[in-house]
């Protein structure tokens, strides 16, 4: 069965994840400074940071009808008098 373009952005965000994830985890795992159990305990504590990190992504769709209006939203928030972050300007 082929894949629809949602189904295989799913996967490709899937693999980048995953590969991130074991670049963390092998770092980790090879730090012959740290013990054992040290080194568990860090994998741990940095997969449960991300997990967290994860689950506080907020997504915000706005469907606008021009061009227009997108300009009038960033500039909006743009003289709010906080600098705008990177999920802002995305």
């Amino acid at each position: 069965m082929k894949s629809t373009d949602e189904e295989a952005k799913l996967r490709n965000a899937f693999e980048y994840i995953a590969a991130n994830l074991d670049s963390v985890t092998e770092s980790i795992l090879k730090d012959n400074s740290l013990s054992e159990d040290k080194r568990k305990a860090e994998t741990r504590n940095r997969l449960i940071e991300i997990r967290d990190r994860v689950l506080r992504l907020k997504l915000i769709v706005v469907v606008l009808q021009n061009e227009e209006d997108a300009y009038l939203i960033f500039e909006t928030l743009n003289t709010r008098g906080k600098d705008l972050t990177v999920s802002d300007l995305v």
